[in-house]
């Protein structure tokens, strides 16, 4: 859905104190993802390239041909457009947002359930009415 889209993308996103998406836009496309596009303020090129990093993978191909230097007061920053296509992802495949325990199960897991079936197998051969 949109709303999972979304977070996902803000999860990825450099710190606001380093990079500020101003503008943005999507659009759904023909085969059930969008195109989206994106601009903003970063505080040296590294962010912009950061951001990239962090969003690319196999459902994300975002494209920022260029940053433009601008000088805002007595500091510089760098002004970018960013591109992207987005191809659609079943409801599931939003996990990155879940913390580790609910994406993976844990060693822990599976020694509570042995923990329960004894207690379980105790109070089945109890003497008590």
């Amino acid at each position: 859905s949109w709303l999972d889209e979304l977070r996902d993308l803000t999860l990825r996103m450099p710190s606001s104190r380093d990079l500020t998406v101003q503008r943005f836009s999507a659009s759904a496309s023909r085969d059930g993802g969008a195109n989206v596009s994106f601009g903003g303020v970063a505080q040296a090129p590294e962010f912009v390239s950061e951001m990239e990093d962090n969003l690319r993978d196999k459902h994300h191909l975002p494209r920022t041909p260029g940053l433009r230097e601008r000088q805002n007061g007595d500091q510089t920053v760098w002004t970018f457009q960013t591109s992207m296509s987005i191809t659609a992802r079943k409801p599931d495949e939003y996990i990155r947002h879940l913390p580790q325990s609910e994406t993976q199960p844990t060693a822990a897991e599976p020694d509570q359930g042995a923990e329960t079936s004894e207690v379980s197998e105790t109070d089945e051969t109890s003497d008590k009415p």
